[in-house]
């Protein structure tokens, strides 16, 4: 098993290497439920940044851009339900600005909702 570190911090194991990218260029398994042209949807797991914060963690917005780079397609991301570094469970993405707007819109009016489970 090959353990990454970024400044003297393990990363994680999910993490691995191309040969010839940066450091900073690295390539995630990510566990995506669902892709279509305008929207993803991940299982985010308990304990992973939704967003970048001021660690050098790498966060799910950030495994989606890379993604999306590595596919030659536009680095857009944006995310219509964070879930809190705790919590587990399936984010929604939006892969433009059109569609971000719209499945906000939906998410205000209530059309489309979060459901949590305790």
């Amino acid at each position: 098993m090959a353990v990454v570190m970024i400044l003297h911090r393990l990363v994680s194991g999910k993490y691995f290497l191309q040969s010839g990218l940066r450091v900073l260029e690295l390539l995630v398994k990510m566990d995506m439920v669902y892709e279509d042209k305008d929207k993803i949807i991940l299982n985010k797991p308990a304990g992973q940044l939704s967003q970048s914060g001021k660690s050098f963690e790498m966060d799910l917005v950030s495994e989606v851009l890379t993604y999306r780079k590595s596919k030659g397609e536009e680095a857009y991301a944006a995310i219509i339900n964070r879930l809190d570094r705790p919590v587990s469970g399936l984010v929604l993405m939006a892969k433009n600005k059109k569609e971000s707007a719209r499945l906000s819109l939906l998410m205000q009016k209530e059309t489309l909702c979060k459901l949590s489970q305790n």
